[in-house]
């Protein structure tokens, strides 16, 4: 936890000497919110976000000591520390939903003030040590997002979720009101190409325009059943069957889907992992099917995207 937590401050100090702006996405800013229990988190890699494009992040990487540098359409892995493991996004988070995806990426984009919107001091010491991280209420979509895309495409863990639980205890500006301040920075920043039918005012709006809703109801039902959280800091209301699905799902596979016996004869290579990946989405085709049919489209269109690049 120390280690990370000084390798945050590093990146940050080395991304900030070279004229990018970084928050840390998840992992120490996450572990912020945990208080006194921040100690008994189980720390993973880095995320860190950058408001550059691609190539400047690639230049940036290299300046650093990377040679070869894989990179995707989300992240690249920067190899800076011998301890620790850093991806650096140049986009928050990705749906496989070509369409969804384009609208999250403006969306990400509007409200961008919001990911470099708070300073936390991990250490409690000495201010140099502090780092930057998104505000509360940006975590409160994000960070379901993130727990809805690895439920879908890889599998999600019981640290995942309650790292959400620690997310919702969080917002206590006005824990009955969830849509918090991110009501009026996403209208200050609306943009009428985001939505074709509602003007992204509220938390319930981009849950419903990017087909979470009924998954953040069923995981307010496990928040409430396995974590013990009050109904006053949900953001929906739970709904049981739906939340006992992804209980079971969670408990069969785990994080990344290491223990899903479903998937433990696929191998590793990119045909592979797009088998995986199907294979993993057929059992929920009932629950969530405009997102099931949509990974192998995915795959074809970053295969073209990637070779123009």
């Amino acid at each position: 936890m120390l280690t990370l937590n000084k390798r945050c401050v590093e990146l940050q100090k080395k991304l900030e000497d070279s004229g990018i702006r970084s928050s840390i996405l998840k992992g120490q800013g996450i572990a912020s919110y945990y208080g006194e229990l921040a100690s008994l988190r189980q720390p993973g890699d880095i995320d860190i976000y950058v408001d550059c494009e691609r190539k400047k992040a690639l230049q940036f990487a290299k300046s650093v000591g990377s040679k070869d540098v894989e990179w995707d359409y989300k992240h690249l892995h920067l190899d800076v520390f011998p301890d620790t493991e850093v991806e650096v996004h140049y986009r928050v988070e990705v749906l496989l939903n070509l369409r969804k995806n384009r609208k999250l990426q403006k969306w990400f984009k509007g409200i961008e003030d919001d990911i470099f919107g708070q300073e936390v001091n991990l250490s409690r010491i000495r201010e140099s040590e502090n780092l930057c991280i998104p505000t509360v209420e940006f975590n409160l979509f994000y960070i379901l997002l993130h727990i809805y895309r690895h439920f879908l495409y890889e599998g999600v863990g019981v640290r995942q979720l309650m790292d959400y639980y620690f997310v919702l205890k969080a917002n206590t500006n006005n824990p009955n009101d969830t849509n918090g301040s991110l009501r009026s920075k996403l209208h200050e920043n609306h943009n009428e190409n985001l939505s074709s039918s509602t003007d992204y005012t509220d938390l319930t709006d981009l849950l419903k325009q990017f087909g979470m809703w009924k998954f953040a109801r069923g995981l307010m039902w496990v928040m409430q059943r396995v974590f013990g959280l009050e109904k006053e800091y949900m953001i929906c209301e739970p709904q049981e069957d739906e939340g006992r699905f992804i209980l079971s799902e969670v408990m069969e596979g785990g994080n990344f889907g290491h223990y899903d016996e479903r998937l433990s004869s696929d191998q590793g290579g990119k045909l592979q992992t797009m088998k995986k990946v199907v294979k993993h989405n057929v059992h929920l085709m009932r629950h969530y099917p405009s997102e099931i049919i949509w990974p192998p489209v995915w795959f074809v269109w970053y295969k073209l995207w990637k070779l123009t690049r």
